[in-house]
């Protein structure tokens, strides 16, 4: 099909069973049941595979957006992994893919793609034989460019926000260069109705000159971009230097009526120079392209000619440089258009019912349940670390602070001479209900086993980005740096790498800590060994004293200390029971219920925004505030509490110990010894327990981290691995087509005189047929083209009688197998 336009082809999509997957995930994830919801189930189904075999017309418009507005809800209520959606590239040479990727976001773009894509075809086939269809077809590029111009505000918001790897064709490069050949095709057409309206030579340059500037920024993108067919590339950069040089050539003309002939002269020689640089490019353009593009070029060639001819017999006037030349202001006449709709799809649905009713209206948010769970596991996490283990850390501290003073042992000693002090048997008991010796010894194992697992799955991320740059390495030697132009491996896992790192840094510290836990224990082994002893046994290890007379004085001191040593134990059951009655609280304490209604709230006075956790953070924060604000102040009270009571302490103990040396006691007895060491050893197990507990969190956290990092890791070696497929057919293609090029049969016309003169004679009637055709997969057979021979004479005006007689064509399939012909 000839034609002076290009149109994006449709990105191509396979069918799946997408009512399937919500079910499964609302019986499994919500608290409804899908029955309710199954004529929603059915719809969801029927409007994608309405957008499977698209044709070109505004209904196939409306089959698109109505799926894009009830797929856009869907993210109201389900996670954004909810399915997994394969599409398919077709802007390359060849159909790319499938890429699947779980996320409704990319299902969302691939949409938006094809509505731009829908509106490029529209104007592509608009009848442009008129203004009413030069109108129009400004329009749908116009709306085309807004829609690119949407998908870039996308990558740039959401898909960076969920780190969400895109193919090829759809990076902001590739996105940019549409946009901008939108704006340039929508800003020709409007060129077209100003020279069919006869307008002023100043402004149709001024205009030709936006033409060529928005070609131009497309180039610029299409250049960093991959995947792209060169055969866009030559159209583009022959239009940018047609309308560039047209911009000059009417300039010029001005220049004529203002009697400016050495300016002119200028102007005319510049287009010359900007027409022959689109030589190398102008063989594989369409004919129509071609044919405008020489019409201008003999315009300008004879214009100059004479030009040049009568400034110098007649008008002699110089001949400015074209560095001198005022630089040509452009006119900017279209821009993106309103596509407020589209932006905000959940307005559009509650307040049109135009596409249908939303679905899943009453359907609790995925979010909400998720937010609930999250919340309740932060409120866990919150009684662990705010309020269990600073209590539990109090206790050890004042424990430690006994033990440093031979408490409670020094006074069982004197007490209890003949049998084991009452303090030990306890401490014996706690020890061998919390699992004691074989405890540990379990725990360090599984530190061991969570250690190994951690450190194989941090390995697994490190070596799938090794293997992966490797064989970048080895495609890029292959290749040669100048066409594997690609990012490398360091650069593009650059936010891998770093993550590797940090993991990696973790998990050093971790296992360091298990040696300083491990050697920790064996110290205190033997000791919580003879612990766990029965009594008869444990006994025969602590030796008797002989009774001491305890009076006076001394007694009186015993008896304060002694009460001081059991307000310790109280205190220590009074936090025990407070544990308990916390953990009890979190279990009767549901954030759900809270936040249904906040939900609800929300939904009345801002209908249509998404649920978010950050939206029921003050649920969290009033709930918290209510529930546990005075266990913080129980906290507080405890330290103050302890710290005056160890004071006491202190003081009671000195009290102590200057009775006992004036009764001449001794208070370092082997007996007292054996039972300060088993007490140290007991306060150390609380504290190793502590410790290791820490650590089986610290692992379980990370294996979770290194898993996810894993996967993110396979997914951009995925990614990457079609990249370089993509790139490698796109290289393949271009050395096909340079080896065609430069067959003998390509150039055979050079060697033939008559060819020569012929072609010499009429530049136009020997046409060179573009390589391979302009559009993805071949010509879209739904689009008839009617167009404007844009041909520029000397005198540049189109009128209706010069308008040439309209037809329609299909376009024949170009197969990479069967070689390429010229005509």
């Amino acid at each position: 099909m000839s034609s002076n336009l290009l149109y994006v082809p449709y990105r191509k999509t396979q069918r799946i069973t997408f009512s399937a997957t919500l079910r499964n995930i609302i019986t499994s994830e919500f608290l409804q049941t899908p029955a309710v919801f199954a004529s929603d189930l059915i719809e969801i189904d029927t409007l994608r595979n309405d957008i499977i075999d698209l044709n070109v017309s505004t209904h196939d418009l409306a089959l698109l957006k109505r799926y894009y507005f009830h797929l856009s809800s869907l993210q109201l209520k389900f996670p954004d992994d909810v399915e997994e959606f394969p599409w398919f590239g077709t802007i390359g040479y060849k159909i790319t893919g499938p890429v699947k990727i779980k996320s409704i976001l990319f299902e969302r773009i691939n949409i938006l793609y094809n509505i731009a894509a829908l509106y490029t075809q529209l104007g592509y086939q608009e009848d442009r034989s008129n203004n009413d269809g030069l109108k129009k077809g400004c329009v749908f590029f116009q709306y085309a460019a807004s829609f690119y111009e949407f998908i870039l505000e996308l990558i740039e918001s959401e898909v960076k926000s969920q780190s969400l790897q895109l193919p090829l064709d759809l990076q902001s490069d590739v996105i940019k260069a549409l946009y901008y050949i939108s704006l340039a095709q929508a800003q020709e057409v409007f060129w077209c109705k100003a020279v069919n309206d006869n307008v002023k030579d100043s402004l149709v340059s001024r205009l030709s000159l936006q033409v060529s500037s928005y070609y131009d920024l497309s180039l610029q993108h299409i250049r960093k971009a991959e995947g792209i067919r060169t055969e866009w590339i030559h159209h583009i950069t022959v239009k940018k230097c047609h309308f560039e040089a047209a911009a000059e050539y009417r300039a010029s003309l001005g220049c004529m009526a203002s009697a400016k002939y050495g300016e002119e002269v200028a102007r005319l020689n510049k287009a010359l120079t900007l027409i022959r640089s689109a030589s190398t490019s102008l063989r594989f353009v369409d004919p129509e392209v071609r044919e405008g593009f020489e019409g201008l070029a003999g315009a300008v060639e004879e214009t100059a000619r004479q030009a040049e001819k009568d400034n110098d017999l007649i008008y002699l006037q110089d001949v400015p440089s074209v560095s001198k030349l005022a630089k040509i202001q452009p006119a900017l006449a279209v821009k993106c258009l309103d596509i407020h709709e589209i932006k905000q799809p959940i307005e559009t649905l509650q307040n049109s019912s135009d596409y249908g009713v939303m679905l899943f209206k009453d359907l609790l948010p995925f979010t909400v349940i998720q937010t609930a769970d999250s919340f309740r596991d932060r409120q866990e996490e919150f009684i662990s670390t705010h309020l269990s283990s600073p209590l539990r850390s109090l206790t050890l501290i004042i424990r430690k602070f006994l033990v440093e003073r031979q408490l409670p042992g020094s006074i069982d000693a004197l007490e209890q001479h003949e049998t084991l002090p009452k303090s030990l048997v306890d401490m014996a008991h706690e020890l061998k209900s919390q699992g004691g010796v074989n405890r540990v010894l379990e725990s360090l194992e599984d530190l061991k086993k969570l250690s190994a697992d951690a450190r194989k799955f941090l390995n697994d991320a490190k070596q799938r980005l090794e293997l992966e740059s490797k064989e970048d390495s080895y495609i890029r030697s292959r290749r040669g740096t100048d066409q594997w132009t690609r990012d490398t491996s360091e650069v593009a896992a650059k936010p891998f790498l770093e993550r590797v790192k940090t993991l990696e840094a973790y998990l050093v510290q971790a296992e360091n800590g298990d040696g300083v836990i491990h050697g920790s224990f064996l110290e205190i082994q033997s000791n919580l060994s003879l612990l766990e002893l029965p009594e008869e046994e444990l006994s025969k290890h602590i030796p008797t004293d002989k009774p001491s007379q305890i009076e006076g004085e001394l007694a009186t001191a015993l008896r304060e200390l002694k009460s001081l040593v059991n307000e310790v134990k109280t205190l220590e059951e009074t936090r025990e029971s407070h544990i308990e009655l916390l953990e009890m609280k979190s279990r009767q304490s549901p954030f759900l219920p809270k936040i249904i209604s906040e939900y609800k709230t929300i939904q009345r006075t801002k209908p249509g925004i998404k649920p978010t956790s950050d939206l029921f953070e003050p649920v969290y924060q009033s709930h918290m505030k209510q529930h546990f604000d005075q266990d913080l102040q129980f906290i507080e009270q405890q330290k103050t509490k302890q710290r005056e009571l160890e004071t006491r302490i202190s003081q009671a103990h000195v009290k102590f110990q200057v009775e006992m040396e004036k009764a001449s006691m001794n208070q370092t007895s082997e007996k007292q010894r054996i039972i300060t060491t088993l007490e140290t050893s007991f306060v150390q197990y609380k504290e190793l327990i502590e410790n290791i507990t820490q650590g089986l969190k610290f692992y379980h956290d990370f294996i979770g981290n290194a898993i996810s990092l894993t996967q993110d890791v396979e997914s951009f070696v995925t990614m990457r691995r079609i990249e370089a497929r993509d790139l490698e057919i796109e290289i393949s293609s271009n050395f096909q087509k340079l080896s065609v090029s430069n067959s003998p049969d390509s150039t055979r016309s050079n060697s033939n005189p008559t060819v020569n003169k012929l072609s010499h004679e009429n530049p136009i009637s020997e046409r060179i047929h573009s390589p391979v055709p302009r559009h993805a997969n071949g010509n879209n057979p739904n689009i008839v083209v009617k167009t404007v021979n844009m041909n520029i004479t000397a005198n540049d005006k189109v009128s209706k009688d010069q308008l040439p007689n309209l037809s329609t064509a299909k376009s024949q399939v170009w197969n990479p197998a069967s070689g390429i012909k010229f005509d």
